[in-house]
């Protein structure tokens, strides 16, 4: 295989023989490398091949800025995933585990915590996904020395849920039809001239999923960041008013109406997205 793009020494582009793109990763692969380089096949240690889909585009853009310790831990835990469970993540989801996982060390190196007020929930309705998930803080542990604490368990097996083990058909398509939905709201509020920050986009997505799954099993989050709440009303008028608008979509469609939490998340990443494609923006 030859390089088609370098995106820093520890991961380049390459064109499969099949004509699909693929993001390989490994110690040096990318190391004083150009493109139509050949690659070295004892530097690869993970291949991910991505179809060529404006989603594959932000999980791209997710892989190759994280760091690659992260990359290669995911990469020992999917494999005991498939190994020890039988569970075959695909690319994506790999990539959105190990986004997770990068930001979980992140706060532990700096000593904060996110709360996940959902966790006795999430672990009675997801009791074997929830198991696996504990096995997978040990694994973190195991193989980095590093203890995450038990609210990410219920983060990481949110993660596997949305990967699909427990889904079906029908949820798919509601989840699919509510998230096209969402962004056509997005674009439409966003000005034309702006670009959108592939990754931003695609952690976005990954919580509006996590938004409409919630809606359907009636399980959305509530109270507790009402300062919060009322500091972003002020300072995100743009966004929150985007939120509104989403909000109002989703009664409309589904009938449900969010609470002022799920209000509040929504805020946050449309705040986000925002000032990624315009700094300015920022307050």
């Amino acid at each position: 295989m030859r390089i088609s793009r370098v995106f820093n020494n520890n991961s380049v582009g390459a064109i499969l023989p099949d004509g699909r793109e693929a993001v390989l990763v490994g110690t040096g692969v990318g190391f004083d490398k150009r493109r139509g380089d050949e690659v070295d096949p004892a530097q690869v240690e993970k291949r991910f091949v991505l179809e060529s889909t404006p989603e594959s585009q932000g999980m791209r853009s997710i892989l190759v800025a994280l760091p690659y310790p992260v990359v290669e831990l995911t990469a020992r835990i999917t494999t005991r995933l498939a190994e020890r469970h039988n569970i075959q993540l695909s690319p994506a989801v790999e990539i959105r585990l190990a986004d997770h996982l990068a930001a979980a060390l992140d706060r532990l190196s700096s000593e904060t915590s996110l709360y996940n007020n959902l966790l006795f929930e999430t672990k009675a309705t997801y009791r074997q996904e929830f198991q696996i998930a504990l096995e997978v803080l040990d694994w973190v542990e195991e193989l980095s020395g590093n203890r995450l604490p038990l609210d990410e368990a219920g983060f990481i097996t949110l993660h596997l849920v949305n990967a699909g083990l427990t889904g079906n058909m029908m949820e798919t398509q509601r989840t699919a039809s509510a998230v096209q939905g969402v962004m056509e709201i997005v674009r439409a509020w966003m000005p034309p001239t702006a670009t959108l920050d592939a990754g931003h986009v695609e952690r976005f997505l990954t919580h509006l999923k996590f938004v409409v799954r919630r809606i359907f099993e009636d399980t959305q989050l509530v109270g507790g960041h009402e300062n919060l709440f009322t500091m972003l009303r002020r300072t995100e008028p743009d966004a929150f008013e985007c939120a509104e608008s989403i909000a109002v979509f989703l009664h409309d469609a589904f009938g449900a109406e969010l609470t002022r939490e799920e209000i509040l998340y929504l805020v946050i990443h449309l705040a986000r997205l925002q000032h990624a494609a315009d700094p300015n923006s920022a307050n």
